[in-house]
């Protein structure tokens, strides 16, 4: 015969078991659908850009953006569009500010070519989608090109 620890260790292994499948029930794994990268196409340095993300929810919850992080690795990145909510099913489009980097600010990170990728990070309060990231791709046009 088990004893009684092992039956009440048992039995907390297989509630848990049971919550972990109700919370991957509840959320469905392909609830945000959004693309893997927004080409900017070729840009001028040190301007700023405001590109558009469509962020689709297809599960059949509410699903809010919380948060992205405002950063200057190479172009400066903000979202004054930031927290939103996405209904079941909808589509919502948000928009970046995006200051480009300068040719010099590429050099002095080691960037040697101007075909430039950066990818920026959303925030969701999903639990399976806590994270998702598109890319930014883009090429800099230095002021010489330009003329």
């Amino acid at each position: 015969m088990p004893s009684s620890s092992r039956i009440v260790v048992l039995v907390g292994l297989i509630l848990i078991a049971v919550q972990i499948v109700w919370v991957y029930r509840q959320y469905p794994r392909d609830a945000i659908a959004m693309p893997d990268y927004v080409d900017l196409g070729e840009v001028d340095e040190d301007v700023e850009l405001m590109p558009e993300i469509a962020i689709r929810n297809t599960s059949d919850q509410t699903i809010r953006c919380i948060g992205i992080p405002s950063r200057c690795d190479l172009g400066c990145v903000e979202a004054p569009q930031i927290p939103f909510a996405m209904e079941p099913g909808k589509t919502h489009v948000t928009r970046m500010k995006f200051m480009t980097p300068s040719l010099e600010r590429l050099k002095y990170r080691g960037i040697t070519t101007r075909v430039v990728s950066e990818s920026v990070s959303l925030y969701f309060d999903h639990p399976r989608h806590p994270k998702e990231t598109v890319e930014l791709r883009y090429s800099i046009r230095s002021g010489v090109d330009a003329r």
